[in-house]
Formats: structure tokens, sequence, C-alpha cells
């Protein structure tokens, strides 16, 4: 019987070199034709198999799917993805890859200057790896991203302990506010917010008073897991001035039969967004005992400092160590610190103020 549909074919290279014929058929010639034309066009445009063709949208998510997703959480895989996107692929993604040059992703990093240094230096690794990528795979002859410069980036004010006026007016509102203990332990024994929210009922040990720390929230806010290092496996003493507080939200949890130590009406840990809802809801409750002023509930004139978060609690802990001379290798073993040069960073820092303070006590005096 003969073959009622008519044939028509092309013969593509793939990006290993090899050649491989495509076959089209169609119930007459012209269809045959009309799809061998279309697959003709959209690989000669690059979306057919990735070539030198290829446009740079269509090897962003060809890099990111075989390079980058694999690697990642799929909370950071969207979040690099879309950054890439922004950054780079709205505005020139239309581009075929071969035809990027320097200038043309110069200019668009270039529209970061002033953000962030995380965003940046993500910004620059990942183009870096894209265009490497690319030059592994035959698709360009050269990178055009060998001298791309990043652009002037944001100046962090890096984390600072609370000032004493700071301190005082914390331990002020914190048993007035729904989470106060719940900040209060990050500042009492130096938490890091993904520990503190991962704290159940039995991490405390009301015999001896210590806080057990062996589990945290992931970064994707998904789950509870082990710390990043065993160094984040610690027994933590509880300070006086803390203990009452703990206590009574220990006694109520247990009598609750709730399984964290904070948790949400539905019974689990506290999630990013409703901590992070809590802690801007705290500082502004400290801003009002600072003196900020208000007009119709807002503050319109603040008086304490804005980029305070809870991690600046940590640190607190961490300086208080250091001024009241514990030993930097216990101090490590307190605050989780995987090296001891992360630990040796706070306590300089500390003793080079307490020497200028000294100085001016010294001057005082003459």
């Amino acid at each position: 019987m003969p073959d009622k549909y008519k044939r028509a074919s092309i013969y593509i290279t793939l990006p290993d070199g090899t050649k491989k014929q495509l076959i089209f058929t169609g119930k007459t010639q012209k269809e045959a034709d009309a799809k061998k034309a279309k697959a003709k066009a959209e690989y000669e445009a690059g979306l057919l198999v990735v070539n030198a063709n290829t446009t740079l949208a269509k090897w962003t998510d060809e890099w990111f799917e075989t390079y980058r997703r694999p690697k990642m959480s799929n909370e950071n895989a969207k979040q690099i993805l879309s950054m890439m996107k922004r950054v780079y692929v709205d505005k020139i993604g239309g581009m075929k890859i071969s035809s990027i040059r320097l200038v043309h992703v110069q200019r668009c990093i270039n529209d970061l200057g002033g953000s962030s240094k995380s965003l940046i230096d993500k910004a620059y690794g990942n183009i870096r790896n894209l265009f490497s990528k690319a030059l592994a795979n035959g698709l360009i002859n050269s990178d055009p991203t060998v001298e791309l410069e990043k652009p002037t980036m944001r100046q962090s004010p890096g984390r600072r302990a609370l000032t004493p006026e700071e301190r005082a007016i914390f331990l002020e509102v914190m048993p007035q506010h729904k989470y106060g203990v719940f900040f209060g332990i990050m500042y009492a024994c130096g938490l890091r917010p993904q520990e503190a929210r991962a704290l159940t009922v039995f991490s405390v040990d009301k015999d001896v008073m210590n806080i057990t720390v062996n589990s945290a929230i992931d970064k994707a806010d998904k789950a509870v897991k082990m710390p990043k290092t065993n160094a984040g496996c610690r027994i933590i003493p509880i300070p006086d001035w803390y203990r009452p507080y703990l206590s009574a939200v220990h006694r109520e949890a247990l009598s609750k039969r709730q399984t964290y130590l904070f948790q949400r009406k539905n019974g689990q840990y506290l999630d990013k967004q409703t901590y992070l809802r809590a802690w801007h809801s705290f500082l502004n409750r400290m801003d009002i005992a600072a003196g900020a002023q208000t007009y119709r509930n807002k503050i319109i004139v603040h008086v304490i400092d804005r980029n305070l978060d809870p991690y600046h609690l940590r640190h607190t802990y961490a300086t208080e160590l250091a001024e009241k001379e514990v030993p930097i290798r216990t101090a490590q073993y307190l605050l989780g610190h995987k090296n001891i040069s992360v630990t040796a960073q706070i306590y300089t820092h500390v003793t080079e103020c307490m020497r200028e303070d000294a100085r001016n006590r010294i001057d005082m005096c003459k």
C-alpha cells in the first residue's frame, strides 16, 4: 500500500557537533513543507535546539535548569531566576547569545548601582557563570563578561550592639508586647531567629534553666532541620533576669500541650512573615517608648534606628559576653560559631571600644 503521507526534512547541528535529520509529514506536500519551514525558522532563531543562534532568554532557562536548579532549594532557585530575568533577560533577552558583547551586559548590571552588595554579587556571579557555561558548551567563541565590572554598592551599616539607651527601652517594652518574650530570648541567649523559632517545650531544662539548641528553621521557611554545622548544637544558660519570663511562657505552653515554645494558633512554628511582622510592631513600640512623634497612630518622626533587626539582639549578646570578659572560646561555643575568627571580630571591636572609653575616662581625670 502506498504511503498516503508526504514528507519533508532538514538536517540540524546539535551542540555536540553531530548532525540530526528531522522529518516532517503531512497529508499534502504543502503541509509537510510548512512544518519544515517552521522548524527551520525556529532552528535559525535558536529556539529548536541550543546553538549559536540561541537567545539569551532561551539559554538562561537552559542554564538555570541544568546548572542552577539542581543545587538549590526551590525558594532560592525562584529568587535567582527572577533576579536574572529582571536584570538581564527583560533587557537583552531577545539578543542571540553569540551577539552579546561586554557593553550590553555592563549596561544591565550598571542599573543596579546603589543596590545592596548581596544583590550585586548575585547578579555578577550568576551572569559570569551563565556565559562561562555557554563558552564550555561551544555556543560562543569568547566570554564577554570576563572584564565585567561591579557597579557602586550601597554601603551596609553593618550590625552592632544596641546602645545602653536602646537596651533599656527594649527591656521596658519586652513584657508589654505579645512577642516580647520571643525577642527576649534572642537577646538573653544570643539565638539566631531561625533557632528561636524552632525551640520546643523540650528545649527548656526548667531544673537548671538551660536552653538546648539542636534545630533551626531552614532558609526556605518550610521545615525544621539540624543547624547548619555541629557548632550550632549547644546548651546555653538562661540569665537570671530572663528566667521569670521564660518560665511563664514555658508553663503556658505545657498547659496548652504545645510543641513549639513560640507558635501560631495553628500549632506551627512562627513563619518568617509572622516574626518579621512582629518585629516591625515591636520596633514601633520601642520607637514610641523612646519619644517618637506620631500622627493619627502613625510614626512621623522616628527616634529608634529603623535598621535594627533581630540579629542585632544576638550581636548585643555577643558584645556583652566580651564586655564581661567571658573567654573567647566559651563565647564561640555559646554563639554557635564554627570559626573562632567570627567571634574574634566582635571581641576585637569591643576591646577597641573599651580602650577608647578608658582613654576618655583618663582624659577627664586630668
